[in-house]
């Protein structure tokens, strides 16, 4: 009977310890999914709750022991449970989150068979949110798209039957359509580049070229494009000498792009007679490329915005420039893809200057 006593304790205490180590392994496995994960019984009482249901629903104490619909008070998803309870085998169901911070989820419920402990139904949650915002910025980006299109077309359309109804006849009138025609057409010449520069911007399978350039080299060339526009709108464009040049490895086009991007707001958005000064120095082992100007400046209220493709801080004035709305979202763009960043500082009133901060070579002293 001792022997029989002994095997029959050791084969408990074997059976104990691999419930405990699947207990261990099922609680491992829990807190190591992405995906939130419920577990109720027949009466929808929370059996078990991972921490990544905790943090996707925003709950601020633990549900485990509690009635589902006391603790998630979210419609969506008491409509859902109430359908397996009742007896449906499967749902599916988009819920938002009441937040904050705001969350979409996909809910996966299941019921369980039977009425014993185990019954009841699981419920598996997948946060979706950075998918909508995907989705809603794809939406959102067509229909500035076709509204940026709609403008000049109307315009060009308007012209052309203008001169048909006999505009043609009358020299100094047709001349005037057709300016605005060239105009128009440039205006969408300018979208379509600036589309396609976006695009292949965002396209991460696309890596810049990157050589080495210089700093100085980079100033000159956008000095020597925006000259010219400068001169004409009569805003005084200087780029001081610095001490010492500095190299970084970046696409050559692409760091232009941005910066001229940049200048090219400055003189237009700038006020009669105003000031646009380009600088460059090192610190802390990045180049720091800053463009200021003395124009109106950009209310706060903007600041965190306007670097969003189409984004506008006055939008009729931005259109008489000929802007497509997408300059600052390439420098943002550029930026990023040089593993950098672009900043900006404005006061109303006093002016705006436009950071555009890359790292530099290795190698190249600060």
């Amino acid at each position: 009977m001792a022997r029989t006593f002994d095997k029959m304790a050791d084969s408990l205490v074997h059976q104990m310890e691999a419930m405990a180590h699947a207990h261990d392994r099922q609680e491992a496995i829990l807190r190591g999914m992405v995906e939130g994960v419920m577990l109720t019984d027949f009466e929808g009482r929370i059996l078990l709750a991972n921490q990544s249901l905790v943090s996707l629903l925003g709950l601020q104490t633990d549900p485990v022991g509690r009635i589902y619909s006391e603790v998630l008070r979210i419609p969506d998803l008491t409509s859902a449970m109430e359908d397996i309870l009742e007896g449906q085998p499967r749902v599916s169901a988009e819920i938002r989150s009441l937040g904050p911070p705001l969350r979409y989820l996909e809910a996966h419920l299941v019921r369980l068979e039977g009425r014993g402990p185990q019954a009841g139904a699981v419920a598996v949650f997948h946060d979706i949110t950075e998918r909508r915002h995907i989705d809603q910025m794809r939406r959102d980006f067509v229909a500035n798209t076709s509204h940026e299109l709609r403008t000049p077309l109307a315009a060009i359309k308007g012209a052309a039957e203008t001169l048909l109804d006999g505009a043609l006849d009358s020299p100094q009138h047709a001349r005037g359509f057709v300016e605005m025609i060239v105009r128009q057409s440039r205006r969408m010449e300018r979208l379509g580049e600036d589309l396609l520069s976006l695009a292949s911007l965002e396209n991460a399978e696309v890596a810049p070229k990157r050589e080495a350039v210089k700093a100085r080299q980079v100033v000159a060339a956008v000095l020597a494009t925006a000259g010219p526009l400068a001169q004409q709108r009569g805003i005084h464009l200087e780029a001081p000498e610095p001490a010492q040049d500095y190299s970084l490895m970046a696409d050559g086009r692409q760091l232009e792009q941005a910066l001229l991007n940049l200048v090219d707001n400055a003189i237009k958005y700038n006020n009669p007679g105003g000031k646009v000064t380009i600088a460059f120095n090192a610190l802390e082992g990045q180049l720091r490329l800053s463009v200021r100007d003395t124009g109106p400046g950009i209310p706060s209220e903007h600041l965190p915005r306007i670097f969003e493709r189409f984004y506008r801080v006055d939008k009729n004035r931005s259109r008489e420039q000929g802007g497509t709305g997408l300059g600052l979202a390439i420098v943002k763009h550029v930026a990023q893809a040089h593993g950098g960043r672009v900043e900006v500082e404005s006061k109303v009133g006093r002016g705006s200057e436009f950071r555009l901060i890359l790292p530099l070579k290795s190698g190249e002293r600060s």
